[in-house]
C-alpha cells in the first residue's frame, strides 16, 4: 500500500510507493530533495544498496480536502505553482519611466505608459483608467496655471511628477517587481524617452491652438495710424472714442512711435491699461504723468466716476497699478 508522509521544506503532504524505501526524493511542489524514510520492516537487499534519485513521476500528492483533481493526477494548486513559474510574455516599463516621460511631456506621457503597463498586465480597464485619468490631470493642470499666469511653472511640474510617480508605484510597482523577478523583460528607456517627446510636442501644439481659438479679439477703434483705443466688458465704443480723443489732444499720442490703449469697465470703475515696452520699470517722469492722468479722465471723460489705470507690456500682462 501507499505511504503516506510531509515534504519537510513545504510541509505538502505526499503518498510513496512500498518500492521506495530510503532513496533521494524530490518534492514535485518546492522541488526539495530529500531522503525517503526507513520502514520498520525489514527492507531488501536491493532497497539497501541502490540509492538512486526517484522522479516526481514515482510520488504522487495527496489531495487537498476539497480539491479537484485534473487531467495531469494534480490538484489545482500544483498547476498554479506550475504557471508561476514561467517568464511573462511582454515588456514593462518600471515607474521610473513613468517619471520622465511625465517630466518630458506632461501627466498624459505618464498616464500612456501606465495605460501600456496595464494593457500588458491583462488589464483593459485600468488601461483606459489610466489614459483618462492623465488627460483629465493634464487639463487640470493647463486650467489652474493659465488662471495664475504661469503656465508651465515649477510649482505645477513637481506636483506632476510626484503625483504620477506614486501612482506608478502604488498601482504597478508590485507588479513590475514581480514580473522581474520571473525573468520578465522591462521596456526599453528610450521607448519612454520617445514617448515623451512626441507628448510634449502635442501637448504644445495644442496648448497653441487653444490659445489661438480663445483669443480674444477685442473691438478697437482706431485714432490715427499706430494709435488704437481697444475696448471691452462694459465699455462702449463711444467711451474709447473720447479716450482717445482726450489722449490724442494731450499729446499721448503724439510722435511716430505704434500705442495702444485697453479701455474697461465693470460697474461704475473703469480701467485703463497702457501698453508699454518697459512698463515693470518706468521712469520718475512716466508715473508722474500717469498719477495725474487718473483724475483728470475722472473728471473730464467718465463723468467723475472712479478711474484706476495700469500699465502692460506687449503680451497684455499688468506689472503696475496706478489709482
Amino acid at each position: 500500500m501507499p505511504r503516506k508522509m510531509t515534504c519537510p521544506s513545504c510541509g505538502r503532504a505526499l503518498q510513496l510507493d512500498d518500492s521506495i524505501v530510503d532513496r533521494s526524493l524530490q518534492c514535485p511542489v518546492c522541488r526539495t530533495v530529500f531522503q525517503a524514510p526507513v520502514e520498520h520492516d525489514t527492507p531488501s537487499l536491493s532497497d539497501l544498496v541502490e540509492h538512486t534519485v526517484v522522479t516526481t513521476e514515482n510520488v504522487t500528492l495527496e489531495p487537498r480536502p476539497g480539491a479537484t483533481s485534473t487531467s495531469a493526477g494534480l490538484d489545482p494548486f500544483v498547476e498554479n505553482v506550475a504557471e508561476d513559474l514561467t517568464v511573462p510574455a511582454g515588456k514593462l516599463h518600471p515607474p521610473w519611466h513613468v517619471t520622465l516621460a511625465t517630466f518630458l511631456g506632461s501627466p498624459i506621457a505618464g498616464g500612456l505608459l501606465l495605460a501600456l503597463n496595464f494593457g500588458r498586465l491583462g488589464n483593459p480597464i485600468g488601461a483606459v483608467v489610466a489614459f483618462f485619468a492623465s488627460c483629465l490631470g493634464t487639463a487640470v493642470l493647463v486650467a489652474i496655471n493659465w488662471n495664475l499666469s504661469f503656465p508651465g511653472s515649477m510649482p505645477g511640474i513637481i506636483v506632476s511628477l510626484v503625483v504620477m510617480h506614486v501612482a506608478a508605484m502604488f498601482f504597478q510597482g508590485a507588479s513590475y517587481l514581480q514580473h522581474a523577478q520571473r525573468g520578465g523583460e522591462t521596456a526599453s528607456g528610450g521607448s519612454a524617452v520617445g514617448l515623451g517627446v512626441l507628448c510634449m510636442v502635442l501637448f504644445l501644439a495644442a496648448v497653441v491652438g487653444l490659445a489661438y481659438l480663445f483669443e480674444e479679439n477685442l473691438p478697437k477703434v482706431v485714432i490715427s495710424p499706430g494709435k488704437e483705443v481697444f475696448y471691452g466688458k462694459e465699455a462702449t465704443e463711444g467711451e474709447a472714442r473720447m479716450v482717445g480723443k482726450f489722449l490724442q489732444e494731450d499729446g499721448y499720442f503724439s510722435g511716430n512711435n505704434e500705442a495702444s490703449v485697453l479701455v474697461e469697465k465693470e460697474r461704475k470703475q473703469y480701467t485703463v491699461t497702457f501698453v508699454m515696452l518697459n512698463p515693470e520699470q518706468p521712469s520718475e517722469e512716466v508715473l508722474a504723468y500717469f498719477r495725474g492722468l487718473t483724475p483728470r479722465l475722472s473728471q473730464e471723460v467718465f463723468n467723475g466716476d472712479r478711474v484706476e489705470i495700469k500699465l502692460s507690456d506687449p503680451e497684455m500682462n499688468v506689472k503696475r497699478t496706478i489709482r
